[in-house]
């Protein structure tokens, strides 16, 4: 005869027996603990064949209802990225969207994605994020990956799929949390960067006189976005003022051109047009004014607005203000043309549009522009994103710092002074702290004292 399982079965001190189940019910973690010593008629255990029947018994009534014990955490990567495509994403931009599926199937799912969460750790992710800069990934795409962890983590922390000690060491703590490698010299230099004076000369002789003349010059004179500089229209500009409102950006999306809102709140802004930009500007809006008529001017191109305000309208021939001299609508993918031309063609071998963006910031920023107006003129949402421009190494900066080191010196400076008589007149700074002093010495009249009673003594102070 087999023997019996007798697992979970224990005898008392009185030599009884009773018997213990230890289950874990749910995902969250939720235990039962059950120990018995009775059987249904309330009489104690005497055999230990009986106790583990009634605790067999018990097994089994527990997981007809579904009490089994089941895994703790069981959920996997994948499993949260399925939710955020089907409760998140809908929440954010089209080209957001577009960049994590891009990161997640070439760099995640495949080594990671069946990977369980109570599974992963800081340094398998700190892994994922040293490899895609050791195979040459820009450290800007890397920080994408970051996000997305992130992301991801969190979804799993507000759905109750992850242990909330896990994820607090991971992504909270700052001792312990995950973060970016350090960059290298290499990453320093990528990206977007400011431009000499001379390069920007180079930049705008090549684009001058052609249809993308206007774009570039928003870029640097304004600072704005490609997306931002393609999204806005003659509307949108107060000719009496010299500002353009900034509440649109132009992406492709879903196979077509789609006018949607600004990156943040905060990119809702109002900027102001440089002399330079209005006076080209007001050639630019004559020219659309006589001949947005005429049949032989193409723009009659759709493009779909899908801001709140005027969800699903299709724009067939909207006042844009870039267009070709025919009429034909400019997008986005217009710069890609010129940005190869002048790579090609100059010193520039490195031009990236956003860089005009970045150096009409950065210049601002030396000219002492203060950060809460600058962060406001940019459209950032976070002043810590503004105070790169003030913190950074920029050629900018740097030259400024230098003209200010030039400045020490020992030699004594004059100070201007006014006399009884009111004039002014300038003296060395050395009589100018005797005088400081010698006021300092002159002795102050006290007023005369005045008698106070105290009880019923009369004292003189």
């Amino acid at each position: 005869m087999a023997k019996m399982n007798d697992a979970g079965v224990y005898q008392d001190a009185n030599g009884f027996w009773f018997y213990r189940i230890k289950l874990t019910s749910d995902a969250l973690g939720n235990k039962i603990d059950i120990k018995k010593k009775t059987d249904e008629n309330g009489q104690p255990f005497k055999t230990k064949t009986a106790c583990i029947r009634a605790r067999s018994k018990r097994l089994v009534e527990l997981q007809e209802v579904g009490m089994e014990k089941k895994e703790t955490w069981p959920a996997t990567l994948e499993d949260i990225w399925n939710i955020f495509l089907e409760k998140d994403s809908k929440k954010k931009a089209k080209a957001t969207i577009v960049k994590y599926t891009s990161v997640w199937n070439n760099h995640i799912k495949d080594g990671y994605g069946k990977s369980k969460l109570k599974n992963l750790d800081v340094s398998d992710l700190e892994v994922i994020l040293v490899n895609g800069i050791d195979n040459g990934l820009a450290y800007a795409y890397v920080e994408s990956f970051l996000k997305l962890f992130y992301l991801l983590f969190g979804i799993a922390y507000r759905e109750q799929m992850i242990d909330p000690v896990k994820y607090t060491r991971m992504f909270i703590d700052r001792g312990t949390r995950l973060r970016m490698p350090p960059k290298r010299i290499e990453d320093e230099e990528e990206g977007n960067r400011v431009f000499y004076k001379f390069e920007l000369k180079a930049i705008f002789e090549t684009v001058n006189g052609t249809n993308l003349q206007t774009a570039f010059m928003f870029g640097y004179y304004c600072g704005l976005r490609v997306a931002e500089v393609f999204g806005l229209r003659w509307s949108d500009i107060d000719w009496n003022a010299g500002t353009i409102v900034i509440r649109s950006q132009m992406n492709f999306e879903d196979g077509c051109h789609c006018l949607g809102p600004v990156k943040t709140l905060a990119g809702n802004r109002k900027v102001e047009l440089p002399t330079v930009l209005m006076e080209h500007l007001v050639k630019q809006y004559r020219h659309y004014k006589q001949n947005e008529d005429s049949p032989a001017y193409r723009n009659t191109e759709c493009v779909l607005d899908k801001r709140r305000i005027k969800q699903g309208v299709e724009l067939i021939g909207g006042d844009f203000i870039n267009r070709k001299e025919n009429g034909e609508l400019l997008t986005p993918n217009s710069v890609k043309f010129y940005a190869k031309k002048i790579k090609a063609e100059t010193i520039v071998t490195d031009f990236k549009f956003h860089s005009l963006r970045k150096t009409h910031l950065t210049e601002l920023a030396a000219m002492g522009t203060p950060a809460h107006v600058l962060m406001k003129h940019a459209g950032h949402k976070k002043i810590t994103t503004t105070m790169k421009y003030y913190l950074g190494d920029d050629d900018i900066s740097m030259k400024k710092l230098v003209a200010n080191v030039n400045k020490l010196g020992t030699e004594e400076p004059d100070i201007e002074t006014t006399d009884m008589a009111g004039n002014s007149k300038l003296i060395k700074e050395s009589d100018y702290i005797q005088m400081l002093k010698a006021k300092s010495m002159v002795p102050c009249v006290k007023e005369k004292p005045i008698p106070y009673i105290v009880k019923d003594l009369r004292c003189v102070v």
